[in-house]
């Protein structure tokens, strides 16, 4: 039997590999990190699957909204837990789905999803998350800010008028 010594070149370069790769995965975990610490400040929630339609992410705004731990469910199908997401329906027909309201445990829900594409193929689907009260408290505001705006439109238009008679009235003749 041969009996081959790595040389003392291999060993080097097998150690400058092994901190290369090192150096990579700690590049890769800070990234990751940065992303889940984005994705937890999200007001709206997030859930992500990848093309089979099995969990791969989600943010803990989505986590709260569904009302059920989902890193149990992580690489699970997303079919078998929250289906009216509508997330399969996505990587199936590659269109996105906008302002979809669902209700999901006696929560209304404002879904939009969309696919992941890469080179003209699916690679996942993403669904974000509004709670429907969210939704109908902005939208509130919005009527709100238009009857104001109403009523600094109907103000602007007297006050229009009156400067319109105010200067109609200075070249009238005095009789």
């Amino acid at each position: 039997a041969v009996i081959i010594e790595p040389g003392k070149q291999m060993v080097q370069e097998a150690i400058k590999q092994a901190r290369t790769l090192a150096a990579v995965r700690r590049m890769e975990m800070e990234h990751h990190e940065r992303l889940q610490t984005i994705l937890n400040i999200m007001d709206d929630g997030m859930i992500c699957v990848d093309s089979s339609g099995y969990l791969n992410s989600y943010n803990k705004t989505a986590e709260m909204m569904l009302g059920m731990n989902l890193n149990t469910r992580l690489g699970k199908p997303v079919s078998d837990f929250a289906d009216s997401l509508g997330l399969m329906d996505v990587l199936k027909s590659k269109v996105k789905k906008a302002d979809e309201i669902i209700n999901f445990k006696d929560n209304d829900i404002v879904v939009n999803s969309l696919p992941i594409m890469r080179n003209d193929r699916v690679r996942g689907a993403v669904s974000l998350l509004k709670e429907g009260v969210v939704m109908q408290n902005k939208l509130n505001s919005l009527y709100l800010y238009a009857a104001r705006l109403e009523g600094q439109q109907i103000q602007l238009m007297i006050l229009l008028l009156s400067l319109s008679l105010l200067v109609l009235g200075a070249g009238a003749p005095v009789g």
